[in-house]
């Protein structure tokens, strides 16, 4: 402040003015340290609170269904495949039984097997359709995708009261196999080989 002479006092005036400009370096370096671990801790913070929302649910799904996620990483893929290829199993022993009470019994062997061969041509085309699209849009998104293919037409195969109405539909159902999605699916989360086999 301007002393009674109206000049501003030296800086000797103020002896510890010296000193703390002498101190301004270290106190910006330990700002910045400070900020940096403030940093880390805002990170732990939030990693920890995510890793005990994760645990939380672990305990609930154990808790709920006495099965542990942690240790099966995978279990929605494998699931996923096992019950498109047991609805597409399933009705071959019914099958031709069905065909029979719809139709000629004479044609129910020739519809049977011809069903049968274009579900699995569609298979084999589903695989590498759902594989070029896992690539663009991920396995867990093509997977769901897969799946509701799947529960739509194992749905409207039970409604279908026309030979090659059914052809058409288990072509389909063919097509929406989940088990390259299911594969894309453990690959991608896969921490090594060995755990993909797990």
């Amino acid at each position: 402040l301007p002393s009674e002479t109206g000049r501003l006092p030296s800086p000797s005036a103020f002896p510890f003015a010296k000193r703390t400009c002498e101190v301004t370096p270290t106190s910006e370096a330990t700002v910045k340290e400070n900020l940096e671990a403030s940093a880390v801790v805002c990170s732990f913070s939030a990693d920890t609170a995510t890793g005990q929302a994760e645990a939380s649910a672990n305990i609930l799904a154990k808790l709920i269904t006495g099965f542990d996620p942690r240790g099966w990483p995978f279990a929605s893929a494998v699931v996923c495949t096992f019950a498109d290829y047991c609805g597409l199993a399933a009705m071959g022993p019914a099958l031709p039984f069905h065909l029979e009470s719809i139709g000629d019994e004479e044609t129910a062997v020739f519809w049977s097997g011809a069903i049968f061969t274009t579900q699995f041509v569609g298979i084999v085309i589903g695989n590498i359709v759902w594989g070029a699209i896992g690539d663009r849009l991920g396995s867990k998104c093509v997977l769901q995708l897969a799946m509701l293919g799947d529960v739509f037409t194992f749905t409207i195969s039970s409604l279908m009261r026309v030979p090659i109405l059914m052809l058409v539909v288990r072509f389909f159902a063919g097509l929406s196999t989940p088990l390259v999605p299911a594969l894309l699916f453990i690959f991608e989360r896969a921490d090594s080989p060995a755990a993909a086999l797990k």
